[in-house]
């Protein structure tokens, strides 16, 4: 008696020990590129920036596995502006942040990095696995630009790109 419940309990730590090890068969590891662009417009006398857009981990890669998630993880975080018309000398001192989590306070002037094909890396790698858990838990962070405007009026676009890697699983 003592063999088989022994036995028993051998054979019932075996099988749940075997259906986690399935279950992690089944997930899904895919690469993904998150892209979101947005406009900015300078005033001639503004003197102060603040814009925000939303980055949502929801696309045609993601959309089936949004609550079936395990893990992300954010491999390259960019952004660069593009599509500039204004005053040349325009300027601005800016925080970066997502969702209040501030990256780095950087001067920029916009059409020189435009023309200089400038792509800024965000590499903090705590920032970013802090915005990695909060895509995963929230499905989207918010990307803000914030601080003071020199020089003039202008509109351009800022492109914000973060490379992902997803794992699922659609059990």
């Amino acid at each position: 008696m003592k063999n088989t419940f022994k036995f028993l309990a051998i054979l019932v730590v075996f099988t749940l020990n075997s259906c986690d090890k399935a279950k992690e068969l089944t997930d899904v590891t895919f690469s993904t590129s998150l892209t979101k662009e947005f406009a900015i417009h300078i005033n001639e006398n503004q003197e102060y920036i603040s814009e925000e857009q939303i980055l949502s981990l929801d696309n045609t890669d993601t959309h089936d596995y949004l609550d079936k998630l395990k893990n992300v993880q954010i491999n390259k975080l960019t952004y660069k502006f593009k599509n500039f018309i204004g005053n040349e000398a325009c300027n601005m001192n800016v925080e970066i942040a997502t969702d209040g989590n501030m990256f780095e306070t950087k001067e920029f002037i916009i059409k020189q990095a435009i023309d200089n094909g400038t792509i800024y890396e965000i590499t903090d790698v705590a920032k970013i696995n802090t915005m990695a858990t909060a895509l995963k838990n929230n499905k989207q962070v918010s990307f803000t630009m914030e601080g003071e405007v020199f020089e003039g009026a202008a509109d351009f676009d800022v492109e914000v790109t973060a490379e992902v890697e997803v794992v699922a699983n659609p059990l």
